[in-house]
């Protein structure tokens, strides 16, 4: 019994000392101060959501975020990530510390009132997640120089454009730190079970 006694407590102990689980950082470093590696964030934007407000990159400092780049128009892959990434935003949208980024690749045609009937036929909750539309040049040069998101114009495709549909986990710092498919149910699902993991860092 006793023995019983002593390997229940030593579990006890061995699962209070084992680290948690942390995600990778995404990107090359940027230097190594120390012993510790200094990996790139996410430089400020400014960009006008549904609702007509600025947003800008200190909106979200301190809170984690999901990014994605689609346009409303899209006939292919963002009906998928929009249905993918409604799942995400009714699990954990209620959080203060929680948002959702779409950045629009076709901002001439999503402008902010088509991004606003556009959320409002989809239910979107705007106090959470923000659509947001602004200078094309900006828009793409931050997300195929920070976001890792490919994107271009290509008449040959369905709605105009060729783009790649990943969900990217960013932490309160702007450290990018996981990548998803946002088509995919199952990559979605390992979305959310590792954004906790972000909630739960400071």
């Amino acid at each position: 019994m006793k023995h019983l006694i002593f390997l229940s407590f030593l579990a006890i102990i061995i699962a209070c000392e084992s680290p948690k689980q942390k995600l990778p950082f995404l990107g090359n470093p940027e230097k190594v101060v120390g012993t510790d590696t200094i990996y790139p964030s996410i430089p400020n934007f400014s960009f006008l959501n549904q609702e007509g407000k600025t947003i800008q990159g200190t909106d979200v400092k301190g809170k984690v975020y999901i990014a994605e780049f689609f346009f409303t128009s899209c006939p292919s892959i963002c009906p998928k990530m929009l249905k993918q990434m409604k799942r995400v935003s009714e699990k954990f949208g209620d959080r203060e510390d929680f948002r959702i980024l779409s950045f629009s690749i076709d901002p001439i045609r999503d402008s902010v009132a088509t991004l606003a009937e556009y959320g409002k036929r989809a239910k979107i909750d705007p106090k959470h997640w923000w659509m947001l539309t602004g200078n094309e040049d900006s828009i793409y040069q931050l997300g195929e120089n920070h976001f890792m998101s490919h994107m271009v114009a290509d008449d040959n495709e369905p709605g105009g454009y060729v783009h790649s549909g990943f969900f990217i986990l960013v932490d309160r710092q702007g450290r990018k730190r996981g990548a998803y498919d946002g088509t995919d149910p199952k990559d979605v699902d390992r979305l959310m079970k590792e954004l906790p993991l972000l909630l739960e860092e400071q």
